[in-house]
């Protein structure tokens, strides 16, 4: 599990210490609660700047936390890694009209110049688009992905209303101990 933010310029959840200011870059997994972080050696006691992208699971309390310094819709979700759909050309998610059209387009042309538009899974330079691509969409048309990462929306409301609450009375306790 992980707590999850929606980031709208890729449309997907993503890890929310993602959006932080510094990228994510200072994110440390810690095994336990928050309080049990901030005592341990990779913690200084109080929140300070460098405890930033600091993310964990404590599984004595059920809790997933994480140091955060941005506001968004929060959930949490499993993050699992899908394999690329065989004929999902366009990378949408789905085998459709937008994978046909893009082999159609691209049609006895070289893999290495196709269009921009061919997301995923491009036939390698000096393979000509053709009959094995048109295969697979066929084969697999109406096939689509599950979202394995978009929580429920009734479980998102209330999350972020927990969250909410637990992050204002987080940043009331804690947060003014290091302005």
């Amino acid at each position: 599990m992980h707590v999850l933010f929606f980031d709208i310029s890729v449309s997907d959840w993503v890890p929310a210490i993602g959006g932080n200011s510094d990228g994510g870059s200072g994110g440390a997994f810690f095994a336990g609660g928050y309080d049990d972080f901030l005592a341990s050696p990779q913690g200084s006691g109080i929140l300070e700047a460098s405890d930033l992208s600091a993310f964990g699971v404590d599984e004595v309390n059920n809790h997933l936390w994480a140091v955060l310094d941005h506001a968004s819709l929060f959930s949490l979700g499993l993050l699992v890694p899908i394999e690329p759909l065989d004929g999902d050309f366009d990378a949408s998610g789905d085998v459709g009209a937008g994978d046909l059209n893009l082999v159609l387009f691209n049609w006895n042309i070289d893999g290495g110049v196709l269009t921009a538009d061919w997301m995923n899974r491009r036939p390698d330079p000096g393979t000509l688009v053709g009959v094995p691509q048109l295969n697979e969409v066929l084969f697999n048309w109406g096939i689509a992905l599950s979202a394995a990462t978009v929580p429920e929306p009734a479980a998102e409301t209330a999350l972020l209303t927990l969250l909410v609450g637990g992050l204002t009375s987080l940043g009331t306790r804690r947060v003014s101990s290091y302005r």
